[in-house]
C-alpha cells in the first residue's frame, strides 16, 4: 500500500525507454509510447528467450524497480504489485502483453518506466486535441500582387506529458490526395506540467495556380484531431463585354463618351478596370470593387483623346484583357472654318431597300432584312444610323452599307416606318437630314375577343372564353376580330360540329338555352383582300367559347337494394342508393324523420360530370322501419325529393327502457292496461296464462274476461297494446302472463290483477286454510293481511313481488316492476311438499306459501315491488320448454289458467 501511495503521487508523465536488445516493446516509438489519459492501454513485449520479467519504476522514485510479474509458458502477477493496475497475458511462445488500467494512465503517473526483461520504454500521457471553429479565407494585399490563402483553427484543449504538440495543414484539389502545406510546432515554450493547453494554429499559403475546388484540412497532435473546409473555389473570369455610346466612336469635342463593362469576375472575386490606351501606354481610369460585375465609365473627350482606346479588363489572379472602344474626336470649329473647302462634304443620299426576297406585304412571323446604301461617304466619313425599330439587329459590313434585321414581325409592326440616316459632322452642322424610309405592311390573322350579354358569368383567356348561364335564359355572345386585311367572314360552330348560318355574322344568339346546348362553341374568322392575288390569303383564326348551362337537380332515383318498398328482417343489411343529375352536380341528403343519415357533396361544374351518387348501408333493426327521403339540391331551382319505404320484420318486445309497475285494478267494471311494444307486423296472437294466487287454484273457464288488441299509433314498428279485463271475480285476482305474437315470433309480459269489485267468490285455497263458515269479507281481509305480511317478509329477504299498477282509467303507479321470475321445478316441489306436510300455523304463514312459486331476485332495492327480473326474458322463456303447459293457446277472446302447484313447470 505504501508503494502504491508513492506511485499515485508521482509526476504526470510516464516515459518508457527501450534498449535495443533481443527483447523489444513493440509500441515503443523513440523510447516512448503514448496513452490517452484515463483510458486502458496495452504494450506488447517480443522476446526470444522464452521468458521475461515485467517491472516498473515510478518517476523520480529512489527505490529500485518493482516487479509486476513474470511470463514464462504462462504469465503470473507478483503478489507485491499494486492491485488492479496491471494484467499480464501470454500471447505466444515469444510474446506477452502488459495491460495498463485507466488508473495507470492518469497524468499524475506520467514518467513511470516499464521494463520487459532488459527492454524499457517511457509512457507519455496525452489528451487528444479538441478543436473549435475553423476558417479558411482568400485575400489580396492592398499593395503588390498575388492572392493568398490563410487559415486558422481554435484549439480549445490538448495535453501531452512530453510537451510535444504539432499542427499540420494540408490541401486537396478535387478528389485528389492531400498535400502538406504547413507543419507547425505548437506551444514551444510549454514546460512539462499537468496543465491543458489551448490556443490557435494558423497558416498562410499562395493561391493555387489551377482552377477548381479545394479542400483544406488541419490535424492537431496528439490525437490527430482534424477539421476540413471545402469552401475554396478557384474559377478564372471570362472576357467581359462592353457597350458604348455613340456606337460608331465618332464624338464631338467636349461631349461625353459613355461605356458600360459587364461580366463575371471569377472566384475569388476580381474587379473590373477601365484602361485608357494612348500611344501604347495604358492608364487605369476607373476601377470597380471586388465582385462588382458591371462598371460604367463616362468621360468628356477633347482633341487629346482622338484615337484613344477605352478597354475593360478584369484584374484577377492573372489579368484578363477585355475589348476596346476607339474614340474619334471631331472638331466642329474646324468645319465651320472650312465649309467650302474640299475637307468637308456630306455623304450621298441613302438608299433603303428590302433585301429579304419578299416582294409582297410581310406575313406575321416573317423575318425582315433592310439594307441601307450610300455611294459617297462624305468627309468626315458618314455614319449610317437607324430609327423607328425596336430590338433590331444592325450590322455594318463597310462604310457604305448598313443592314437592319427584324425578326418575326407581327401585328405591332404593321405600318411601322423604318428610317436609315446618313450622318457626319457636315450634315450636323448644316442640319441636313439625309435619310430614306420604308413602311412595313404586315398581314396578320384575326385576333379574336368575345363579349357576353348580362346575366352570364364569363372568364376570358388568351384565345377562349368560359361562360356559365342558367337554363331558360336568353344568351348573346359577340366575337370581335382585329386583322389585316380586315375580317370578311364569321362562322359559328355548335358543340356537335354543325355550322350556323354565316349571315348571323359576329353574333351568337340563343333565345332560351337548355342543358343540351352546353358545350364548346367555335367561331372562325376569315380575312382576305379582294382583287389581290396572294396565295397566303385568306388568313384564318378561331376562338373557343365554352358554355355551361346550369339546371336544377333532376332525374332523382332512390331505392333500397333496387326497391322502392322493401320488407326485410332484422340484422339483414340494407343498402340505400340515391342518384341525381344537375349542373352544378347536386348535393344529396338522405333523411328519415328529419334526421340526416348521409350526405354526398356536390357543386362540381363541368361539361362531363353532371351527377352525384349517394350510398348508405345499415344493419336492419326494428326501429329502422319507416319512410326515407333522398333530397337533391344544387342552388338552381327547387329541391327535388324521392322517397322509399322500409319495413323491418321483428318479433314483439317491450320498448326500452321496459315499462314498470304492470298492475291492473279491477273495480267491478272493465279495466284496461296499455303497453308499447316494438313489433312488425302488428301482433295478432295473444295467449294468457294465470299463475296465482295460491297452490290449489284450479283452472276455470274465463272466456270473455281477458282480452287484448294492438294498433299502431306512433309508428309502424311501435304497437300500442291494450289488455282489457271485462269481468272477473275475486278468485281471478293474481299474476298473469300473456304471450304476444306475430308472424316473426313472440314474447311474454307479466302483470298483476287486483280485485276490488262488489261480487266476491270464495277462494278455494283460502277455504282450505280458513273454516268453511268464514265469510267472503273476512277472506278478503285476511288476503290483504297475508299480502302485507308477505311483502314485509320478502322485503326483509331483499325480495320483491311482480305486480302491475295500471288502474282502470290508465293511470300509472311506479312502485312495481313489469314481470316476475318463476323458480325452478325443484324449488317449487320442495316448498309445496313442505306446505302439504305441515299444518298451517297462522294466516301469515299460509299467505306466504301462496307466493312461494314466484321467485324474485335480490337486486339491492328494498321497496315493495322494485326491480323484478323481466318475466319475458326469464320465467316465460324457460316455461316454453315445458311444452304442454302452453299447448292450449287461444286468440285474444279467452285465456288459459294453469295450476301453479306441482304441475307448473319452469
Amino acid at each position: 500500500m505504501m508503494l502504491f501511495a508513492v506511485w499515485l503521487l508521482a509526476g504526470l508523465q510516464i516515459n518508457l525507454f527501450q534498449h535495443c536488445t533481443g527483447i523489444q516493446i513493440q509500441e515503443c516509438n523513440d523510447g516512448a509510447v503514448e496513452a490517452v489519459e484515463n483510458t486502458t492501454r496495452s504494450v506488447t513485449c517480443a522476446d526470444d528467450t522464452g521468458g521475461v520479467t515485467w517491472q516498473y519504476r515510478l518517476p523520480n522514485a529512489s527505490t529500485t524497480n518493482q516487479t509486476i510479474g513474470t511470463c514464462g509458458s504462462t504469465c503470473t502477477l507478483a503478489p507485491s504489485r499494486p492491485k488492479g493496475l496491471f494484467n499480464l497475458t501470454r500471447l505466444s511462445a515469444s510474446s506477452s502483453r502488459l495491460g495498463l488500467s485507466s488508473t495507470v494512465t492518469a497524468r499524475q503517473y506520467a514518467g513511470t518506466t516499464l521494463w520487459c526483461g532488459t527492454a524499457q520504454c517511457n509512457l507519455t500521457v496525452t489528451v487528444n486535441a479538441e478543436l473549435g471553429a475553423l476558417a479558411v479565407n482568400l485575400s489580396k494585399p492592398d499593395t503588390g500582387d498575388g492572392w493568398t490563402v490563410s487559415g486558422t483553427v481554435e484549439i480549445t484543449r490538448v495535453f501531452s506529458s512530453s510537451g510535444q504538440y504539432r499542427c499540420v495543414w494540408s490541401r486537396r484539389h478535387g478528389n485528389g490526395q492531400y498535400t502538406e502545406v504547413a507543419n507547425e510546432t505548437l506551444f514551444p515554450e510549454a514546460n512539462l506540467n499537468d496543465e491543458d493547453k489551448s490556443g490557435t494554429c494558423d497558416f498562410n499559403d499562395s493561391l493555387p495556380d489551377t482552377t477548381g475546388n479545394y479542400t483544406y484540412r488541419v490535424q492537431v497532435y496528439p490525437g490527430a484531431t482534424e477539421k476540413t473546409d471545402s469552401s475554396v473555389v478557384i474559377a478564372s473570369p471570362p472576357t467581359p463585354s462592353i457597350s458604348c455610346t455613340p456606337r460608331n466612336g465618332y464624338v464631338s469635342e467636349d461631349t461625353d463618351v459613355s461605356c458600360t463593362c459587364s461580366g463575371s469576375v471569377g472566384r475569388p472575386a476580381g474587379r473590373l478596370v477601365w484602361v485608357r490606351r494612348n500611344n501604347n501606354v495604358d492608364t487605369r481610369v476607373k476601377e470597380g470593387s471586388d465582385g462588382q460585375t458591371s462598371l460604367k465609365l463616362t468621360m468628356t473627350v477633347n482633341r487629346s483623346h482622338d484615337g484613344n482606346e477605352l478597354r475593360c479588363d478584369v484584374d484577377w489572379v492573372t489579368n484578363t484583357t477585355g475589348p476596346a472602344y476607339t474614340v474619334n474626336v471631331t472638331c466642329e470649329c474646324l468645319f465651320m472654318l472650312c465649309l467650302d473647302s474640299a475637307d468637308g462634304s456630306p455623304p450621298s443620299e441613302p438608299d433603303l431597300r428590302r433585301t429579304d426576297g419578299i416582294t409582297k406585304p410581310y406575313l406575321e412571323g416573317d423575318n425582315v432584312t433592310l439594307t441601307c446604301f450610300v455611294t459617297s461617304s462624305g468627309h468626315p466619313t458618314a455614319n449610317l444610323t437607324w430609327s423607328g425599330h425596336e430590338n433590331g439587329v444592325i450590322t455594318n459590313p463597310d462604310w457604305k452599307t448598313s443592314i437592319l434585321r427584324l425578326l418575326s414581325v407581327g401585328k405591332g409592326d404593321h405600318l411601322r416606318n423604318i428610317t436609315c440616316h446618313a450622318v457626319n459632322d457636315f450634315t450636323r452642322l448644316k442640319q441636313r437630314d439625309l435619310s430614306d424610309v420604308q413602311t412595313l405592311w404586315v398581314y396578320y390573322g384575326p385576333n379574336i375577343t368575345l363579349d357576353s350579354s348580362a346575366g352570364n358569368t364569363c372568364i376570358m383567356t388568351s384565345n377562349s372564353m368560359n361562360c356559365t348561364t342558367v337554363e331558360g335564359q336568353q344568351v348573346h355572345f359577340r366575337s370581335n376580330a382585329d386583322s389585316h386585311p380586315l375580317p370578311q367572314r364569321y362562322v359559328w360552330q355548335t358543340p356537335d360540329g354543325s355550322d350556323l348560318d354565316p349571315a348571323s355574322g359576329e353574333d351568337l344568339d340563343i333565345v332560351s338555352i337548355n342543358r343540351s346546348q352546353s358545350g364548346v362553341y367555335r367561331v372562325q374568322v376569315n380575312t382576305t383582300m379582294p382583287d389581290v392575288d396572294d396565295s397566303r390569303l385568306p388568313l384564318t383564326s378561331h376562338s373557343n367559347l365554352t358554355v355551361l348551362v346550369k339546371y336544377t337537380a333532376s332525374d332523382i332515383t332512390f331505392g333500397m337494394d333496387s326497391n322502392k318498398n322493401l320488407t326485410t328482417n332484422e340484422s339483414d343489411p340494407v343498402k340505400f342508393d340515391c342518384q341525381s343529375r344537375g349542373r352544378p352536380t347536386p348535393e344529396l341528403q338522405l333523411t328519415q324523420s328529419d334526421t340526416v343519415l348521409q350526405r354526398a357533396e356536390g357543386g362540381k361544374l363541368s361539361l362531363s360530370e353532371v351527377s352525384t351518387r349517394l350510398s348508405h348501408t345499415i344493419t336492419a333493426q326494428c326501429n329502422n322501419t319507416g319512410l326515407y327521403t333522398c333530397s337533391a339540391h344544387n342552388g338552381v331551382g327547387d329541391t327535388q325529393r324521392d322517397t322509399a319505404q322500409l319495413y323491418v320484420n321483428c318479433r314483439p318486445r317491450l320498448q326500452e327502457p321496459a315499462p314498470t309497475n304492470l298492475r291492473l285494478n279491477y273495480e267491478g267494471r272493465p279495466a284496461q292496461l296499455s303497453v308499447n311494444m316494438l313489433a312488425f307486423p302488428l301482433p295478432d296472437t295473444f295467449t294468457f296464462v294465470f299463475h296465482g294466487p295460491g297452490n290449489n287454484v284450479s283452472e276455470s273457464e274465463t272466456s270473455g274476461k281477458l282480452d287484448m288488441h294492438c294498433r299502431n299509433m306512433v309508428a309502424a314498428y311501435i304497437a300500442t297494446c291494450n289488455i282489457t279485463v271485462n269481468t272477473m271475480t275475486s278468485t281471478d285476482a293474481g299474476f298473469y302472463s300473456v304471450r304476444i305474437g306475430n308472424s316473426v315470433g313472440s314474447s311474454n309480459i307479466s302483470f298483476q290483477v287486483k280485485y276490488f269489485g262488489p261480487n266476491t267468490e270464495t277462494d278455494a285455497r283460502a277455504g282450505e286454510i280458513l273454516s268453511t263458515g268464514a265469510t267472503v269479507g273476512v277472506t278478503l281481509a285476511l288476503v290483504l293481511v297475508v299480502v302485507g305480511v308477505v311483502v314485509v317478509w320478502m322485503w326483509r329477504r331483499h325480495w320483491v313481488l311482480p305486480c302491475a299498477s295500471f288502474s282502470a282509467n290508465g293511470s300509472n303507479n311506479t312502485d312495481c316492476n313489469q314481470s316476475a321470475v318463476l323458480p325452478p321445478v325443484s324449488l317449487q316441489h320442495e316448498e309445496q311438499q313442505n306446505a302439504r306436510s305441515n299444518e298451517v300455523q297462522d294466516d301469515n304463514q299460509q299467505a306466504t306459501n301462496q307466493y312461494d312459486s314466484l321467485r324474485t331476485l335480490d337486486v339491492g332495492v328494498k321497496s315493495e315491488y322494485a326491480e323484478l327480473s323481466h318475466y319475458v326474458n326469464a320465467g316465460m322463456n324457460h316455461a316454453n320448454e315445458a311444452g304442454p303447459l302452453y299447448a292450449n293457446t287461444r286468440p285474444s277472446s279467452g285465456r288459459v289458467y294453469q295450476n301453479v302447484g306441482e304441475s307448473f313447470l319452469v
